[in-house]
């Protein structure tokens, strides 16, 4: 398929009789003082006389700011100060005396007389003349500052951006091979004791594989999908503790927005091991998930054996519970809440709130 041909740039010449009239407006202004100051001395002259006067050096300027602002866009302040201050006084004695012999030469062309001589010119004009130079450079220097701020906003954004995609892409890498490992062992009790069970375990975790693989490079996933994987691992290991647990799902989802990658298997993983495995009688864990465009909750009960006395989220050293709390951190900072307690009656009670997460999903992608 062959591109479209470039669209041609056209030259913006809409911003001349702007830009002339940026310049004609003080030249009106000093028009307007020399009236009222040959007002008071009992003169009147013709205020278009004036205006021949006035306007000439404020066109000149006209000329002069673009080389103005070059110049100041090259040598910036306060970079380099003691080397570039001298270059610029000596292009603002410069660029006065330029604008003054070029006052010379016009008002001599329009014919004003008393007004062209160049010492009466230079006289009422060198100082100016620098004001207006260093007026321009300090405008100029300001704008750069201001850009080179938002840039540097900017850049640092992105390097914060790229900084967190990074640790999130490490965290999800760490946390895939510990559910992996852990998965695989438990299938490996079984292989000899009860084979069927175990090939049928072997047979969920390749679903369960495909769903990571699929998922691979992605940070966020559709709630529904998190909810189908966490599903087939529920399975999984129901199988592998028969009769000994019973996992319950309550799902109250008006949308399905993203979430975080694996989220939900590290939470109801720990609740299983800490809660069930580790038990002779059953144990009966609830899933609850309440989703809207806004918000996801999760929570997680179960009636096992509790937390040891000594524990403390932010201080655990389990890979599951410490990188879901790491990753949460990346994804939402404080705008979320994430806690684990002894319930009242037994067990422990897992609490997730999170805002939802704008999604893309395949089927929506462009080709």
């Amino acid at each position: 398929m062959t591109s479209a041909p470039p669209r041609r740039l056209r030259p913006r010449w809409w911003w001349a009789p702007l830009y002339l009239t940026i310049w004609t407006l003080p030249g009106l202004v000093s028009a307007t003082q020399l009236a009222v100051s040959y007002g008071l001395r009992g003169d009147d002259p013709p205020f278009a006389l004036l205006l021949r006067l006035a306007l000439p050096g404020w066109y000149v300027w006209a000329l002069l700011a673009p080389v103005v602002v070059s110049l100041a866009l090259r040598w910036p302040l306060p970079h380099d100060w003691t080397r570039r201050l001298p270059l610029h006084l000596a292009a603002s004695v410069g660029a006065a005396s330029l604008w003054i012999g070029l006052v010379v030469v016009i008002r001599e062309s329009l014919d004003l007389p008393g007004s062209t001589a160049l010492q009466v010119v230079a006289a009422n004009g060198v100082a100016p003349a620098v004001l207006t130079y260093w007026t321009i450079a300090l405008a100029t220097f300001w704008y750069r500052a201001q850009r080179d701020g938002r840039a540097r906003e900017v850049r640092t954004a992105e390097l914060d951006a790229e900084l967190s995609r990074a640790r999130l892409h490490a965290l999800t890498a760490r946390l895939q091979p510990h559910f992996l490992f852990n998965t695989m062992h438990a299938i490996s009790a079984d292989l000899r004791s009860d084979p069927v069970r175990a090939e049928r375990m072997l047979v969920d975790l390749a679903d369960l594989l495909r769903f990571v693989v699929d998922a691979e490079g992605r940070e966020v996933v559709p709630l529904d999908g998190e909810l189908a994987f966490t599903r087939r691992y529920v399975d999984l290991q129901r199988a592998r503790l028969e009769g000994r647990v019973e996992i319950g799902f309550e799902v109250d989802a008006s949308a399905s927005p993203g979430v975080p990658a694996l989220i939900l298997q590290p939470l109801v993983e720990n609740a299983i091991e800490h809660g069930a495995a580790r038990r002779t009688e059953p144990t009966r864990i609830s899933i609850r998930v309440h989703a809207s465009p806004e918000r996801v909750r999760v929570e997680i009960e179960d009636d096992g054996a509790g937390l040891p006395e000594s524990f403390e989220l932010d201080r655990t050293d389990g890979v599951g519970l410490a990188t879901t709390r790491a990753r949460l951190r990346e994804h939402f900072g404080e705008r979320h809440r994430f806690e684990i307690v002894a319930r009242a009656e037994g067990g422990t009670r897992v609490v997730l709130d999170m805002p939802a997460i704008e999604v893309v999903r395949a089927e929506d992608e462009a080709p």
